[in-house]
């Protein structure tokens, strides 16, 4: 081999005219001009403009094309550094959008998407949130919409954003993320009609019946679990999130009094509510495309 590299470079110099310019190919396809001044059998040498020297691994060195027109091939070329860092990213820069039905949902009589966009060669993702309720009353998961009078969930929607530290790189078969998550419920529920009339200077409260009437609440919350690739294309994700919401309007008083029944309250006494915590679990199977 030593050999061979010497008589191939010993023709090179004598064939190279003083002042041509040879060309190395490493093995990852970066491209030096340069004069070739020796090889061994570890190490090509060479110089730049005359005047800088530098030596490179014979192992690192695809070909060179002496200014004559030789050429020497010394090892197989390697495939691009950026087409191996795509390939470690496929599943976020290959496959951006994803769609999720959340199982866990349908034991509260829930069908739940969720929807996302990767961003390119980015850790973050962002996704929306639908869903709709096909009871007919509020189930108990719901708990707090569960204490009012016939209520009944309508529908959700909402939005999110997760953080992946290494943008969900596919070497890892599970990878854990975090973020936030914003989400609107919208239900119905009947309320208590009253009325207050005077006996003897004093006010009585009375009650007229029920009124169906709206309700809504926005929740933010903190998110974060795990998502595992059971194939290229499939994954299963474990979702917790957690925060609370403000209270407002009927729902506001209506959930007041009916927390201040339980509590033993007397009904013009109301408990005050003006934040209650949330919680949202999903166990989610998805697709990505």
């Amino acid at each position: 081999m030593k050999r061979k590299l010497l008589i191939i470079f010993s023709l090179g110099w004598l064939l190279n005219p003083v002042f041509g310019q040879d060309i190395l190919y490493t093995i990852t396809a970066e491209k030096i001009n340069c004069r070739i001044t020796e090889i061994t059998e570890t190490s090509v040498f060479y110089t730049i403009n005359k005047t800088q020297s530098d030596s490179i691994s014979i192992n690192l060195v695809y070909l060179i094309q002496y200014a004559n027109g030789l050429v020497e091939k010394l090892n197989t070329l390697e495939e691009p550094v950026t087409n191996r860092t795509n390939s470690k990213k496929i599943y976020v820069s290959k496959t951006p959008y994803s769609i999720s039905l959340n199982t866990l949902a349908f034991f509260n009589s829930d069908i739940t998407f969720l929807g996302e966009r990767h961003l390119k060669n980015s850790a973050f993702t962002l996704g929306f949130l639908a869903s709709y309720n096909f009871n007919t009353r509020t189930s108990w998961p719901n708990l707090w919409l569960s204490l009012l009078t016939k209520s009944k969930k309508q529908y959700d929607i909402g939005s999110y954003f997760l953080f992946k530290p290494g943008g969900g790189n596919p070497k890892y078969r599970a990878s854990g993320f975090i973020g936030c998550m914003v989400k609107y419920t919208a239900f119905t529920f009947e309320a208590e009609k009253q009325t207050t009339v005077y006996t003897s200077g004093f006010p009585q409260v009375i009650s007229r019946g029920f009124e169906k009437r709206n309700g809504s609440l926005l929740a933010i919350m903190f998110s974060m679990g795990y998502d595992v690739q059971l194939s290229k294309t499939c994954f299963f994700r474990n979702l917790l999130s957690f925060g609370g919401f403000k209270v407002k309007d009927n729902y506001a008083k209506e959930i007041s009094r009916e927390i201040g029944r339980n509590e033993g309250r007397l009904i013009n006494d109301p408990a005050r509510i003006n934040y209650l915590p949330k919680l949202y679990i999903g166990l989610c199977i998805g697709w990505q495309f």
